[in-house]
């Protein structure tokens, strides 16, 4: 290759990295934009780990070439670091100890009850014990939980709405259903108060409002090739998929606001676990998190990704707690049940 046509590639590529750079910082500015009355950052933030993964292969890139260009996307990792770790966890925490009573929490999505149907329901209730939680929330699951006679014996305190259970190993003095949806779906909300030692803290088991794309992202992927992406078909399917993640959005959006004025409403210290249907770069997370913190970040390491289908990079599940609350380890657990991965956090109660 010529010098001139070097030069030429080159000055494509610092074009190319600056434009990358810009979007990324669009996609971390996503989450401060309501999906309501602003759309288009809904999918920046779905795209913010495959921007932080462009941005280090260019980082990698111009140090090979010796440019100084590197700089550009180093500083842009930095300032994106706080993005990074809620699917990184943090790699630089040192060991934490706290008084108190440890608690177990696990969070999961059963994929509709998927796993009664199959070979697979040894293998869910396999998984369970080898975890061992001390309170469970699980989303679709398909079946009531009262009929698993192993839950009854080991979780003998359960509260439910329709495929939405809160399992415990200690006394539920209190529940409520939130009713987040104006018709009756598997997605919403409830709380438990549960007792332990004479402490009680408030549990939440969420499932916000969900896409419904799995299905049309399977076919779209298993039945398009290449060359088909510009068919009129295909370009009318991917539309549809686009607006049905903008209109679920702006749906999750409003449940998380009701949902965080529950939580400002009560007295009681809180684990909110569940199903978010959104990235930690949405506005959706945001507003949960604005009392609360994610126990991923604080105690988790590796990559925190918890779905299994076919749209890569997500992380859509999450366990957060009150400040008071503190996080020893928290974990994704590897799983081929579900579509959804489960998440484990070890907590400290501050129980006196």
């Amino acid at each position: 290759m010529s010098e001139s046509k070097v030069g030429c590639f080159t000055k494509i590529l610092r074009w190319l990295n600056f434009m990358l750079i810009i979007l990324t910082g669009i996609s971390f500015a996503a989450p401060y934009f309501n999906p309501s009355s602003f759309w288009p950052f809904i999918f920046m933030g779905l795209g913010f780990p495959v921007l932080v993964l462009l941005n280090m292969l260019f980082v990698l890139f111009w140090m090979y070439q010796r440019k100084w260009y590197f700089i550009f996307s180093m500083i842009c990792l930095i300032m994106s670091w706080s993005g990074v770790s809620k699917f990184t966890g943090n790699p630089f925490r040192g060991s934490v100890t706290a008084k108190g009573k440890v608690v177990k929490v696990m969070t999961f999505n059963a994929q509709g009850g998927n796993i009664y149907n199959n070979k697979l329901y040894p293998q869910f209730i396999d998984m369970m014990k080898a975890q061992d939680p001390d309170v469970i929330c699980l989303q679709e699951l398909g079946l009531n939980v009262k009929e698993l006679e192993s839950f009854s014996k080991e979780y003998p305190h359960q509260v439910g709405r329709g495929s939405q259970h809160i399992v415990s190993k200690f006394p539920i003095r209190d529940s409520k259903d939130l009713k987040l949806e104006k018709i009756k779906t598997s997605n919403g909300a409830l709380w438990a108060d549960i007792e332990m030692e004479g402490y009680v803290f408030r549990l939440y088991n969420i499932h916000l409002h969900s896409n419904r794309i799995s299905s049309e992202v399977d076919d779209l992927s298993e039945n398009t090739e290449l060359n088909e992406l510009n068919d009129k078909e295909t370009l009318d399917a991917t539309r549809g998929i686009l607006s049905q993640v903008k209109s679920a959005a702006a749906v999750r959006a409003g449940q998380a606001k009701k949902v965080r004025a529950s939580i400002e409403a009560s007295s009681r210290p809180v684990i909110l676990c569940g199903d978010f249907n959104d990235p930690p770069q949405s506005y959706t997370y945001r507003i949960l998190c604005s009392r609360l913190k994610d126990t991923f970040v604080e105690g988790g390491l590796g990559l925190g990704f918890t779905y299994n289908g076919n749209i890569p990079f997500l992380k859509i599940d999450y366990i957060l707690s009150s400040p008071e609350i503190t996080v020893l380890s928290s974990k994704t657990v590897s799983t081929s049940i579900s579509d959804h991965k489960p998440m484990v956090s070890t907590l400290v109660l501050p129980i006196k």
